[in-house]
């Protein structure tokens, strides 16, 4: 007959084995926890990358309304840092660490990665920073004679539009018709960023004034989307386009800068002074929300550089929207 001892023995080892069992069944639990944790911050990480690339395409248009607006030398963006780093994803130091050494192994060894990706990043781009100020300097200088041959071209008679050319210097609206139509070709040939969806003239030869109507694309089609989340219980992004306070917000900005822009293209190149007066409309889903009228004369007082010049044309010379529905008043339009 087995003693008491033998038994008491045995529901030891039974109970040391439950808790070997659960102890197992902990670590594995906490360890699909972090890799569950592992995920989802991934997918945060995700989130925030999407929509910092989003807020660089909504970037691009807003610089590219000021370099139109301004028409003067355009070069590329400066080079943009290339943030290889942060495609290294650390984790955050977790308790379980403790129990599962390995995780604290790779957590050190990717910080130590990504300590020395940074520093790679930084030197890459400042050696693309170096090349882009020489490559930008000699970019400009060819800008200045490609300028004066514009410019000198203008007035030199071609055979093939000769009588145009002829027509247009001696300001006679056949030729004005030509030529604005040409600078809007030209237009089309030099800017890749294009958010427009029809551009039409009318020039009143009598009154020498140019009336330009701009439609402008969808936000969401030129912009694309406004911003996305990671929805955890799915583990995916969820892509939101923009709402009418988003893109009211958008074209508030971005509107009056292109009727400047476009004033600004016709009246630098009107090298037969045949505008006195320029009206620039601007819309929206067929609704005018802005109408710049100014005068030649007037146009090159302003220095759109300046805040205050800007602020003094918007609030003199342009109509602008208050909401995407309401009715502004239009200077001139096409008939």
């Amino acid at each position: 007959m087995r003693s008491s001892v033998y038994y008491g023995a045995r529901a030891m080892a039974r109970e040391l084995n439950r808790q070997r069992s659960a102890h197992q069944r902990s670590m594995e639990a906490a360890a699909r926890r972090a890799e569950r944790e592992e995920i989802y911050e991934e997918g945060y990480e995700e989130e925030q990358e999407q929509n910092n690339l989003m807020i660089q395409k909504r970037d691009i248009y807003h610089e590219f309304a000021d370099l139109f607006m301004l028409n003067d030398f355009k070069y590329k963006s400066t080079p943009k840092f290339i943030d290889r780093a942060k495609d290294i994803k650390v984790p955050k130091e977790k308790k379980i660490e403790k129990l599962l050494p390995f995780l604290k192994n790779k957590r050190i060894n990717l910080e130590n990665k990504k300590k020395e990706q940074e520093k790679i990043d930084k030197k890459e781009y400042e050696k693309e920073l170096d090349k882009y100020n020489i490559d930008k300097e000699k970019a400009y200088q060819d800008y200045l004679e490609n300028e004066k041959i514009k410019e000198d071209n203008i007035k030199v008679k071609n055979k093939e539009i000769d009588r145009l050319a002829n027509a247009y210097m001696n300001k006679e609206k056949q030729g004005i018709d030509f030529f604005y139509k040409s600078l809007i070709a030209s237009y089309y040939d030099n800017y890749i960023h294009d958010p427009f969806d029809e551009i039409n003239l009318a020039y009143d030869d009598k009154e020498e004034k140019l009336v330009v109507e701009v439609k402008v694309k969808d936000v969401n089609d030129f912009i694309g989307y406004s911003h996305c989340k990671y929805i955890k219980s799915r583990m995916e992004l969820e892509y939101y386009y923009y709402n009418d306070t988003g893109i009211k917000n958008e074209l508030s900005d971005l509107l009056p800068k292109f009727a400047l822009g476009f004033a600004n293209m016709f009246l630098k190149h009107d090298y037969n002074d045949s505008i006195k007066t320029i009206v620039v409309n601007m819309i929206y889903n067929n609704i005018y929300l802005v109408s710049l009228k100014i005068n030649k004369g007037n146009f090159f007082l302003l220095n759109l550089n300046n805040l205050g010049d800007l602020n003094k044309v918007y609030k003199e010379n342009m109509q602008i929207f208050k909401t995407l529905h309401s009715l502004i008043k239009v200077y001139d339009y096409i008939k």
